[in-house]
């Protein structure tokens, strides 16, 4: 006898059932336990506290010892003083830096700022202002009255350009002579330092102490973090340790909870029972239509009718998505064939447009249509009849795919919409969407576009034999064939991958230096 769908969601239920008995076993000692929990918590506080005055304790001595040796030292003196510095002055100031960062408690960088000279100097090195990494930082508190304090973590580098930066607390203290300032020094200790040590007294592998947003407490989470206010600093540290079972006492067992229990059963019984009676109709209407269809169509083609309606249903969502992908590549593709059929037409003259009724097309494929003025650039390959008669068709192709790229990244790196059609065989028509703007990319002419493309497609010739060609010309020319091959048989949405992979691999085998090696030849064979 088949199930019907009443008896089938009940039993689809009873996982649900025996969730929420678990959820009530759960509960049961969960409130067991909350005695123990809350002295658990009050004693994670006490330990956080004293870890927390450690910590401040450590920045203020490293904020005490910054500030005295700033003072006292005539090396740092010196820096900041008006008398000219040579290489031995910094060399002792890096010096000093590094014995200074070395005596301090906590993992540690620092350096001085020269308002004057506009100079930054740390144990790392010297640097100008406008090059150094921590730039921005610097000019922002400097001569504010944000000094004396320690800053929330940031990330910091030296470098403008390096990615390797940490995560740090910095403090700025200004150096005045009178009522002048002539610089400043920033402390920066690295904030994975300052939790290592707040996580030292506890075990190895679990580093329950985190500092939390300042001036914003976010638990992350956790059920009644245990919250500890710095009064140095006014940070928040969270501690988010797990409830130790260790310290657990279970509570007797009362009447009244297992009352609760059974009652809740029971709701939950009768809630699963009444909602399935309410929901089942629908199901079992929308089955029923998927399984008369079924029978009619499996009885038009002669096969067996399907036993299992949700695979049905599976079976043909699987297919409209595959319908619904087919037609998106097609669009896709059909739209690239407008797009080429409409420059060509107003390239050869066969379209006219007004302006308006142009942008509006554009619109339509998808394409840019700001611009202020229209530049039209036309390029030939010359000799045409003997370049088809010495190259293959897939290599006169794959020269012209080169040609239009090149172009249309000379458009990308000028911030410049482009677009081409070949309208003759050996002849190339680009337009440029040239926009007047603020960015020296955007002033350029099509004249300077065109004079640009020439010098790419000039390639210089090197009359001397390099060592490079001799040692890897056979091998690369083999890994020419080799990435031809691949790059063009490579799928539409992985070309610019494989592409990459290829030259990548060409420039390991040697092209690199073959390369080097010819940018040197023909800078001495140009007298550059």
């Amino acid at each position: 006898m088949k199930m019907n769908w009443y008896y089938r969601m009940i039993l689809t239920y009873t996982p649900i059932f025996f969730v929420a008995i678990s959820s009530m076993i759960f509960i049961f000692f969960l409130v067991l336990n909350n005695a123990t929990r809350d002295k658990y918590i009050e004693t994670n506080k006490a330990i956080l506290k004293r870890t927390v005055y450690n910590s401040d304790a450590n920045l203020m001595l490293i904020e005490r010892n910054v500030v005295g040796e700033m003072l006292t030292d005539p090396v740092f003196q010196h820096f900041f003083s008006d008398r000219p510095k040579s290489a031995l002055d910094d060399y002792m100031l890096q010096k000093k830096l590094i014995e200074l960062k070395s005596s301090l408690p906590l993992g540690n960088t620092i350096y001085l700022y020269h308002e004057a000279d506009r100079r930054v100097i740390s144990d790392s090195g010297s640097y100008g202002l406008d090059d150094f990494g921590d730039r921005e930082f610097l000019l922002h508190h400097y001569g504010t009255d944000t000094v004396g304090q320690w800053h929330a973590p940031r990330m910091f580098a030296y470098g403008a350009l390096d990615d390797r930066g940490q995560e740090v607390i910095s403090l700025i203290k200004f150096y005045e002579d009178g009522n002048e300032t002539r610089g400043a020094v920033v402390t920066n200790v690295y904030l994975q330092s300052l939790l290592d040590y707040l996580n030292s007294f506890g075990e190895r592998d679990h580093k329950p102490v985190r500092l939390a947003a300042v001036g914003n407490l976010q638990a992350g989470g956790a059920v009644s973090p245990v919250v500890v206010q710095s009064e140095y600093t006014g940070w928040t540290y969270v501690y988010e340790g797990v409830h130790d079972n260790r310290y657990e006492v279970l509570s007797l067992i009362s009447s009244a909870w297992m009352v609760i229990l059974v009652v809740i059963i029971i709701l939950t019984l009768v809630g699963f029972t009444v909602v399935t009676h309410m929901h089942y109709k629908p199901i079992q209407s929308i089955m029923a239509k998927v399984s008369q269809y079924a029978n009619r169509r499996s009885g038009e083609l002669g096969i067996r009718r399907v036993s299992n309606e949700f695979a049905f249903i599976e079976t043909a969502l699987d297919q409209l998505l595959k319908r619904a992908l087919d037609y998106e590549s097609l669009n896709r593709e059909d739209n690239l064939l407008r797009q080429q059929r409409l420059f060509h037409e107003l390239l050869a003259g066969h379209q006219l447009m007004t302006d308006e009724q142009f942008r509006r097309r554009l619109g339509e494929l998808g394409l840019p249509c700001v611009y202020d003025r229209l530049s039209v650039m036309v390029s030939e390959i010359d000799n045409y009849a003997d370049f088809t008669a010495k190259y293959k068709l897939q290599d006169q192709h794959l020269l012209k795919f080169v040609i239009e790229n090149a172009f249309h990244d000379l458009g990308k790196q000028n911030d410049t919409f482009v677009w081409h059609a070949w309208i003759e065989p050996h002849r190339i028509a680009f337009v440029l969407h040239l926009v007047h703007g603020s960015h020296p990319q955007q002033a350029k002419t099509g004249k300077a576009f065109a004079e640009e493309f020439q010098t790419w497609i000039e390639t210089p010739q090197i009359h001397v034999i390099l060592e490079s060609e001799i040692k890897y010309g056979s091998i690369l020319r083999e890994k020419e064939e080799e990435m031809f091959v691949r790059i063009v048989t490579a799928p539409p949405d992985a070309f610019d991958a494989v592409y990459d992979d290829e030259v990548e691999a060409y420039m390991r085998l040697g092209g690199q230096q073959m390369m080097e090696e010819k940018l040197a030849a023909y800078r001495r064979q140009a007298g550059k």
